[in-house]
């Protein structure tokens, strides 16, 4: 995928109403952001900030969507790598051989790359997105964590294939969970939450609320595996539920498929 752009700026102030940041990751100058559903072009049920190319909206409004998340960060619109999310636990590694041909979609939900000028993106409605950052080696991940994500421990993995393929470690990694569906709206059924049971860790993560519905904490749950591979005081929790917050983002749960998506950034190129 090759989007090419105008640039139309907005002040920095008011972009920066329109986009979540971490403080450990702005503190390390790390390129990244999260967008809302606002601060962009298009219109309808898409107003304004959708990034999905694939919901329906006009594709040359999804295009400025991009200029203005990629304006706001200060990369290179021409250097994003995408995945194609699968609801599964496969991460890929992005490197310049993938733009030699022009990038085209990664079928995986985990994805990380150590070339400067490489921007990471991917989806979300409600999904729970997990950021990562070695800050020695400088290389980003993202990582795609929806209930069959989470229940794959697909933040622990991805924490893992970063030592392995750049020997990064753990101390180095920031990791952050964004903005997803928290714990207070994520009701499930008896087969879902039965399978976080089974693992035998997480049992305190789950309530059962009878007549076969149970709570689900994706952010705890998370948070835990991910403390089994890194520090805990290097992981952040934006603690910001997208359903409770469907004014700011869009969420399945709450729109169902008349909405929009937000989409995660993270770059490895030098940091500010």
């Amino acid at each position: 995928m090759s989007i090419k752009f105008k640039i139309h700026a907005k002040p920095r102030v008011e972009a920066e109403k329109n986009f979540v940041q971490f403080e450990s990751f702005k503190k390390a100058g790390v390129k990244h952001c999260f967008t809302t559903k606002h601060g962009g072009v298009s219109t309808g049920f898409y107003e304004s900030m959708n990034m999905g190319f694939n919901r329906g909206d006009e594709k040359e409004n999804v295009k400025q969507n991009y200029n203005l998340a990629c304006e706001f960060m200060g990369i290179c619109p021409d250097r994003l790598a995408y995945t194609s999310q699968t609801h599964g636990k496969k991460i890929r590694v992005v490197s310049e051989a993938d733009f030699e041909n022009g990038y085209t979609l990664k079928n995986c939900d985990g994805i990380m790359t150590n070339t400067p000028g490489i921007t990471l993106v991917s989806l979300y409605a409600d999904c729970v997105p997990l950021f990562f950052y070695d800050l020695v080696k400088r290389v980003a991940a993202l990582a795609h964590a929806g209930w069959r994500g989470t229940l794959l421990e697909i933040g622990a993995l991805t924490v893992k294939k970063m030592v392995k393929e750049f020997k990064s470690k753990p101390s180095d990694i920031l990791a952050a969970v964004g903005p997803s569906i928290g714990k207070c709206c994520f009701e499930v059924d008896g087969d879902v939450a039965f399978g976080f049971y089974n693992t035998g860790k997480f049992n305190d993560l789950i309530e059962n609320k009878g007549n076969g519905k149970y709570m689900i904490d994706l952010w705890g749950i998370n948070r835990r595996s991910l403390e089994a591979v890194m520090p805990s005081g290097n992981i952040e929790i934006s603690g910001i539920c997208t359903k409770c917050n469907a004014d700011r983002f869009f969420s399945h749960r709450e729109m169902g498929e008349n909405r929009g998506c937000m989409a995660a950034f993270i770059s490895a190129d030098e940091r500010r």
